[in-house]
């Protein structure tokens, strides 16, 4: 089956403009977030399983794919969920299902605390988010971490040092190490990071908030790792299900990259 074409659209969210793809035919409303480096295009593979039930709406997020994110300022979560509540109501519908891919599970989590009654499913992929964030929330919402921030992206070869030592004495993991080198050494790179991490700072929602808004309105969470995952590993999921009857895990034989063509119509099903 040949895929068909997306239709390219635009968001206005607080005076930007959010690129959307646009896929399917179904009464039923999906609304897909990437991860971090990805674009719209990167759910693609669900099209397929989901077109006919599904209208999949796949957003790029700030600084990312053909988004016009101009200014400096975070994506607003308010402004964003009524961008999205007036999306839902051209498509008619009062629910909408959320997929979120790493970074993407994160926005998809923040939408479910700031409206819970906006979603009736959420799909989680290799989520951001499961657990506090502590190092990310110092880095871009105290005054202190934002100054660190600036002279790592300004002055790395400090930092760099620093994790070249920490590596020789192990501490610090070789994946965390290899993941902070890739993004750190090279100056593009690092302009980049600059620009994307901070303008999703804003959706990093309390762990235990999001656990007492999927209990509270029973809503149906799926969550899907890779067992081979070293940037967000399987347990992280495990603990956040504890005691929630409604959240479901699997594990797949994958790393951080978990979904593709190979597996997209597997893991529709919990949509399905």
């Amino acid at each position: 089956m040949k895929i068909m074409a997306p239709t390219s659209c635009f968001l206005s969210v607080a005076g930007e403009q959010l690129h959307y793809y646009s896929w399917g035919s179904g009464k039923k409303l999906l609304l897909a977030f990437h991860g971090y480096g990805n674009s719209a295009g990167i759910f693609e593979p669900f099209v397929e399983p989901l077109c006919h039930e599904f209208t999949i709406l796949s957003f790029d997020l700030p600084h990312h794919g053909l988004s016009r994110w101009q200014g400096a300022a975070p994506l607003p979560v308010a402004a964003f969920v009524e961008g999205i509540q007036a999306l839902m109501a051209e498509h008619g519908v009062q629910q909408a299902s959320l997929m979120g891919y790493s970074m993407g599970g994160r926005v998809c989590m923040s939408l479910l605390v700031q409206a819970p009654a906006l979603a009736d499913k959420l799909l989680l992929l290799a989520p951001d988010g499961l657990t506090a964030g502590g190092m990310y929330r110092f880095l871009t919402r105290t005054v202190a971490g934002r100054w660190v921030f600036r002279s790592l992206i300004e002055r790395p070869a400090g930092y760099i040092g620093v994790l070249k030592l920490l590596r020789r004495w192990k501490l610090i993991k070789p994946s965390l190490y290899e993941f902070a080198m890739f993004y750190i050494e090279d100056r593009n790179m690092r302009l980049t990071l600059a620009k994307r991490w901070p303008s999703v700072s804003a959706f990093l929602p309390r762990r235990a908030q999001v656990r007492a808004t999927i209990r509270k309105y029973n809503t149906p969470v799926f969550i899907f790792m890779g067992r081979h995952d070293k940037i967000i590993p399987p347990q992280l999921a495990f603990r956040f299900q504890k005691g929630l009857k409604t959240v479901h895990v699997q594990v797949l034989e994958r790393g951080h990259r978990i979904f593709d063509l190979s597996n997209a119509a597997l893991i529709a099903q919990s949509l399905l």
